[in-house]
Formats: structure tokens, C-alpha cells, sequence
């Protein structure tokens, strides 16, 4: 049986606050944590190289706080930059981008062009083609030539022909003759073609996602391997959450008006707000902030 290669993945979109269908994680960078250490642990595991196709930051200039919370938590990787991780969307500007920044660092390798690695005794050849670089033949003779490519692409199943009707798998395909594998980023829905594999969302981000599946292709010479991404310790916004979010407000839309008539009656307001919380469903954090809030008052 053939050695693994290497590990894909695209579309992290790495942030410093949480989308709102993942709101209700208590601490957003410790659940982005776990799936960027697994990341590395698998890749640790089977001894092989992770390549990012794009979009490793959801937005293009990151806080520091967030750079550096990656680079401690990412593992190193080869990558190329997606439309998100490039100011404006453009790759002249990327030495002003945080992912320029963990180039600097040596977190992440790579922009566009091509890197050769002896991968458990195979020679592969990884050419990369970032966001909106023209797409063009195979130009490496490795025994395993792979294209990474920032590109949004779609299969007739994905129903996109009338939207971007020059974004088909078969058309970009054409393009770029002769590679082994070819590693789509920038579409958020993964498939897996032939050769061609469109990575999808390495996280669960937005709403329909709670029966949603993160995978992360182990890529060998001769076939692909999807390892699933835990996710059981997400906590995601569910419809039921957003109708109980709502009945909270109602309630304290009614509270905040009586609060308003407690002034005028010099009514101990924070001994009332506290005895509020402990009727509503709040996390237990938001009420000790509040109690310290109203009392430090």
C-alpha cells in the first residue's frame, strides 16, 4: 500500500469574533484552537505536509492578537493565498496582509509558483496558483504533480452554471492539463471528482451547517483518504436557540421598562436586575459581568 502524501485544506477563515451561527461558543479562539491543533496532530500523525488552497483569514489584515494566536496554534503549511487574505484582492498588496505576516514568521510557505518536496520517497511537485493568477498547463515532471488552486469552481450538482457559468469543473480543467490532483479552494461545498477536489469549509460557520461534516482529504499517489474533522464539542445557533434569544429580549424589553419606573420610585435597581437574571437563560459569565456592572454602580 502506497504512503500518504500530503493533507488539504482550504477555506479556514480564521477571525478573531465568532460568526453568528457559532455565537454561542463561550470562547471562539479555543474552538478554532482544537481544530487547528487537530490539523496538526493528523499531520504529525502521518507524516506529511499540510497545503492550504486559500483563504487561511476571513479577513485580509487581522488584529495581532488574532496573528498571533494563529501562529502558535496553525502548523506549518504550504499555501496559497485566497481572495480573503489579500488586501482589496490584490496580491501586490500581500506584504501588507497578516498572511504576509506568517510568511515573514515561516508559519505558512508559499504565494504562487512551485515547490518540490520528497514526500516518504516520492517526489511530488506542488504548483500554486493564488487568487486570480491564470490557471495554465502542468509545467513539473514529479511522479505526483498537484495544482492548489484559489479558485471558485462548481459541479453540475452544485447547480452554479447560470451564476458563474466560466467556473465549471470541466472548463477549469481544460485549462490546466497534466496534474495528478488538482485541490480546489473558495467554493465552501466539497466534492470530490475524479482528481479534483473542491476542500470545502474546514469549519462550521454558517446556518444549515449543524448537519454539516468538515473533512480533511489524506491525499496518496493512487487515492484519497477524507478523515473527518471533530466537531462534537462545537455549540452552534440552532433555530430553537434564535427563538429563545427572542423570547429573552421580549422579556427584558418588558424588564428594562419597569427598571425605567423603579427609578422614579428610588427602587433598588440592582438587586432587581440580579433577581431577573436568575430567571432568564443566560450564560452564567454575561451574568457575573452584569452583576459586577450594576454594582460597581
Amino acid at each position: 500500500m502506497s504512503e500518504p502524501l500530503f493533507l488539504a485544506c482550504a477555506d479556514i477563515h480564521l477571525c478573531e469574533n465568532a460568526p453568528s451561527f457559532r455565537s454561542e461558543e463561550p470562547d471562539w479562539f479555543a474552538a478554532q484552537a482544537r481544530q487547528l491543533e487537530w490539523l496538526g496532530k493528523m499531520a504529525e500523525k502521518y507524516a506529511v505536509p499540510v497545503v492550504i488552497a486559500g483563504d487561511v483569514f476571513d479577513k485580509a489584515q487581522g488584529s495581532t492578537r488574532l496573528v498571533n494566536f494563529i501562529a502558535d496554534h496553525i502548523p506549518n503549511a504550504l499555501a496559497c493565498p485566497g481572495n480573503h487574505d489579500l488586501p482589496y484582492h490584490s496580491l501586490d498588496r500581500i506584504d501588507i496582509s497578516s498572511y504576509g505576516s506568517l510568511l515573514r514568521m515561516g508559519k505558512l510557505e508559499g504565494i504562487s509558483g512551485v515547490k518540490y518536496m520528497d514526500i516518504h520517497g516520492t517526489s511530488v511537485a506542488f504548483t500554486l496558483f493564488p487568487f486570480g493568477e491564470p490557471l495554465h498547463p502542468c509545467e513539473t515532471k514529479a511522479e505526483v504533480n498537484v495544482a492548489v488552486i484559489h479558485h471558485f469552481v462548481w459541479t453540475e450538482e452544485t447547480a452554479m452554471a447560470s451564476i458563474m457559468p466560466d467556473c465549471g469543473l470541466n472548463d477549469l480543467l481544460a485549462q490546466m492539463p497534466g496534474f495528478t490532483y488538482y485541490i480546489f479552494g473558495d467554493n465552501h461545498e466539497p466534492f470530490f471528482v475524479d482528481n479534483a477536489i473542491n476542500c470545502g469549509s474546514f469549519f462550521r460557520r454558517k446556518k444549515g451547517d449543524d448537519e454539516y461534516q468538515p473533512t480533511v482529504p489524506l491525499v496518496y499517489a493512487d487515492h484519497v483518504q477524507f478523515l473527518p474533522v471533530p466537531v462534537h464539542e462545537d455549540i452552534v445557533t440552532t433555530a430553537e436557540t434564535k427563538e429563545r434569544w427572542a423570547d429573552a429580549k421580549h422579556n427584558f424589553d418588558q424588564f428594562f421598562q419597569s427598571l425605567k419606573e423603579a427609578e422614579k420610585l428610588s427602587c433598588d435597581i440592582s438587586a432587581l436586575l440580579q433577581e431577573e437574571l436568575i430567571k432568564q437563560d443566560i450564560r452564567a459569565e454575561v451574568k457575573d459581568a452584569i452583576v459586577q456592572l450594576t454594582s460597581a454602580n
